[in-house]
């Protein structure tokens, strides 16, 4: 994986502001949790429900608007 991945759409190769933004919120609040140097069990649940919560919410957002389904089939 390289760097640009991070911050490109993945079809056209060309930036992708949802894609920077969310990386740069999330490496903001990396570093202000870094800089807060605590060992509060709290603290932590709230950093890694929203940073790992959104990261999670992406991926099953990018899997798409599928429809669930029907009775008789399988996942």
């Amino acid at each position: 994986m390289k760097i640009l991945d991070l911050i490109t759409n993945p079809q056209t190769g060309r930036l992708s502001h949802t894609r920077l933004w969310a990386n740069v919120a999330s490496l903001v609040a990396t570093v202000q949790f870094i800089r807060l140097n605590t060992s509060d069990w709290e603290l932590w649940l709230v950093y890694l429900g929203s940073v790992g919560g959104y990261a999670v919410a992406r991926c099953l957002i990018a899997q798409g608007n599928h429809a669930p389904p029907t009775k008789g089939e399988s996942l």
